[in-house]
């Protein structure tokens, strides 16, 4: 097993020849305290705007405050869910 916690992805945990899912388990967990102890674990910020292709995001490093980014994590890439006009289709559906 050769796996560059720097460089690496989820994707490089799936399948890591000669390991068990408990071996690999415990070889993400040490991907996880890597990435915490580099300051790295921002895919649990807090979002302060709705999902989309840009959010404003409080990291630990905006001093509480939101800042916009764009978002490629979001399956709402062409911003459909904040459209005034699905809003009000939804609404009305309801």
């Amino acid at each position: 097993m050769n796996i560059n916690f720097a460089t690496a992805s989820f994707r490089d945990f799936e399948n890591i020849p000669g390991l068990d899912a408990i071996e690999r388990a415990d070889v993400f967990y040490d991907f996880l305290e890597f990435m915490k102890d580099s300051g790295h674990m921002n895919y649990r910020l807090v979002n302060s705007s709705g999902c989309g292709p840009e959010m404003n995001i409080i990291t630990p490093y905006s001093g509480g405050q939101p800042v916009r980014h764009v978002s490629f994590v979001s399956n709402d890439y062409l911003g459909f869910t904040q459209h005034p006009l699905v809003k009000k289709a939804v609404i009305d559906a309801i």
